[in-house]
């Protein structure tokens, strides 16, 4: 999903594993800033059609095999990934609102969200909408630092499938290279409370949707 004043969902699909060079194209041409924040109902859209997709998946795994365990597995492990360059002003829904709908969703469906934010100070808006502290990154909007951005992101996305930590969390390095040292100062940027290890190559090839 992109947003200003309204919300649109990008026409790609929604295993990232079946990207194209094409629906990385779509991505980068639908993705600039422009216009109000309608950063709380974004979460909340994204939210219910998360839940739809599971839902059909559920049903179309119940038609498979009429003895597949069709719940949950706890094991599973899903990413909500939130990129704003400024705070909400134009939501319906309150922060309490969707606070406790991220908590809820976190908790029931095993899903790690991550926040990451410029022009504004990502932790305090991140865990204010109850994500955990150190899965909120900072980053400054500029080519070079976005790109570290998603470098960051597919390092932190990796430690956590593969148990190196507990949970979505930046190092302090992915935390220093994603923003210039002006906005490290101006927006405290700190370790998290448990720094993970650094690992030298990422599984995951989102930078290219950063440009």
């Amino acid at each position: 999903y992109v947003f200003n004043e309204t919300i649109t969902r990008i026409n790609i699909p929604y295993d990232p594993s079946s990207y194209t060079d094409e629906h990385y194209h779509i991505i980068k041409s639908n993705i600039y800033p422009t216009g109000w924040t309608r950063l709380y109902d974004t979460i909340d859209t994204a939210i219910t059609y998360n839940r739809e997709i599971a839902n059909a998946d559920n049903s179309a795994n119940a038609d498979n095999s009429a003895n597949a365990d069709n719940s949950a597995n706890a094991d599973d492990m899903h990413f909500m990934i939130i990129l704003t360059d400024g705070i909400d002003n134009r939501s319906d829904i309150s922060q309490a609102e969707i606070k406790h709908k991220i908590t809820e969703h976190s908790k029931d469906e095993n899903v790690n969200y991550i926040f990451l934010g410029a022009n504004i100070n990502a932790q305090t808006t991140g865990t204010g909408l109850g994500i955990n502290d150190g899965a909120c990154l900072q980053f400054t909007p500029d080519p070079t630092r976005t790109l570290k951005l998603f470098d960051s992101l597919g390092h932190a996305m990796e430690r956590s499938i593969t148990h190196q930590s507990n949970s979505v969390s930046f190092n302090t390095h992915e935390r220093q290279q994603s923003c210039t040292t002006q906005d490290q100062s101006k927006y405290k940027i700190t370790a998290s409370q448990s720094e993970p290890l650094a690992i030298s190559q990422s599984l995951f090839p989102l930078k290219h949707a950063s440009t």
